[in-house]
């Protein structure tokens, strides 16, 4: 639990992963009944989820005892199943810990029917791994590369186990990391080495840095919009063809009624990117409540429309999950994914979003409840990982940060970590 805790911010010692889960396997293969292994698996995911899920101590204290349930449930069918499968040949049984430890995300994840796709925050991706590592999800998806970490992991464990076989596992543990290293700064030589396409589409991200508290935002409306409408001015003053706001639940029905953020489009003479909830109240006008990005044409016309297909969690209630990923045109710049909230934690909207031909990715959530802890840096980590799988270009803009520009190997190019400002880019 302490290697997994020191692999995640604020330490992201991302190598610890290589080790992090041979102590589990070691408890749960030398237990004496699965009982007594599910056990171990339980106080290892409560401790772990409890100090790695800290930051949902702002939010009633039902939902961090929650996390630390389902960590403590996570663990103990971990490790359960390890125990298990200890009479499998050895091979089997590395592999078979490696895909336990991912198949809740998996089912989740299905193509048929995915539900839940929150789980894959307890497969423990949630440090900074090696540049040429991270390169693993975009072939095989963040599951795919916790998969490829386990088995890692496992090979090591049977070294331990058994001593018979120990330089067997070691070489193909070894050749197993080499591999995927060598093949992960092969695709990031590539692609730095590939020639760049003619830039000239100039977008500015505006993080506002307004405060998280509903009773603020009611309170002052007007300020929000100013400070929306001067942001805009400021960047369309520096040359942005675009402004991207992030996610802030501003207290107007913008959809219904766009009339004053329009005209900030027409002024500024710019594309204004905004997400917020519509409607303001769930239920008004007979539409239920979504997490809706918006996208204003320099005249001031709503052009296109996303609603988040994965609402947070632990957010607003009476929200519902879009159902559709339809990139929106933009000319100079080209088919845009725009995601909102929670889009950008798991695979799935991503992966939709680049099958109906989206160029670039904007990433638009509100992180402002969480300021100051460790969650902002982990959903950062989480964006890159969407950057890597589809090999796209992802702008995030978050309200008090981390704002941030990542290219397709996962690299952040440039950044707002906190405090008010503008963050360019050029396409």
């Amino acid at each position: 639990a302490v290697l997994f805790a020191a692999a995640a911010p604020p330490w992201g010692i991302g190598v610890l992963l290589l080790v992090a889960w041979v102590p589990l396997l070691l408890g749960a293969g030398r237990a004496a009944s699965w009982k007594s292994a599910a056990l171990v698996g339980a106080v290892f995911g409560a401790v772990y989820y409890a100090m790695w899920f800290r930051w949902m101590i702002r939010l009633p204290l039902i939902a961090y005892f929650g996390a630390c349930f389902a960590g403590a449930v996570y663990g103990a069918y971990f490790t359960a199943a390890v125990w298990h499968a200890r009479r499998l040949p050895i091979w089997a049984r590395a592999a078979a810990a490696a895909l336990v430890w991912i198949l809740p995300a998996l089912i989740a994840d299905n193509p048929i029917r995915p539900f839940l796709g929150s789980v894959v925050l307890l497969t423990g991706m949630h440090g900074p791994l090696p540049l040429p590592l991270l390169q693993l999800a975009h072939p095989f998806g963040e599951s795919g590369l916790v998969f490829c970490l386990v088995l890692f992991n496992a090979l090591l464990w049977q070294a331990l186990e058994d001593r018979a076989r120990a330089r067997v596992c070691l070489t193909s543990a070894f050749l197993l990391l080499a591999a995927g290293w060598g093949w992960g700064a092969a695709q990031v030589r590539a692609l730095d080495a590939a020639s760049p396409p003619a830039r000239s589409f100039r977008l500015a991200c505006a993080q506002h840095d307004l405060p998280f508290p509903w009773a603020w935002r009611a309170a002052h409306q007007e300020e929000i919009f100013k400070t929306y409408e001067a942001m805009a001015l400021e960047a369309a003053g520096r040359g942005a063809d675009m402004v991207l706001f992030p996610q802030y639940h501003i207290p107007e029905d913008i959809e219904r009624n766009p009339g004053r953020w329009g005209m900030v489009a027409r002024k500024a003479k710019t594309y204004i990117v905004l997400g917020t909830y519509t409607p303001v109240v769930p239920h008004a006008y007979g539409k239920e409540a979504r997490v809706t990005g918006l996208v204003f044409s320099p005249e001031g016309k709503i052009i296109g429309t996303h609603a988040a297909l994965h609402p947070s969690p632990i957010g607003r209630s009476m929200v519902v999950a879009g159902t559709e990923a339809n990139p929106i045109a933009i000319p100079g710049l080209g088919q845009v994914a725009l995601l909102n909230c929670f889009d950008d934690v798991t695979s799935r909207p991503t992966r939709l979003f680049s099958r109906a031909g989206a160029d670039v990715i904007f990433s638009i959530a509100n992180d402002g409840l969480f300021k100051g802890t460790i969650q902002p840096d982990i959903h950062m980590f989480m964006a890159r990982l969407r950057a890597v799988e589809s090999r796209k270009y992802l702008v995030r803009c978050i309200p008090n940060g981390i704002s941030a520009v990542i290219d397709p190997v996962g690299r952040v190019r440039d950044s707002l970590p906190e405090g008010k400002g503008l963050l360019f880019a050029v396409w």
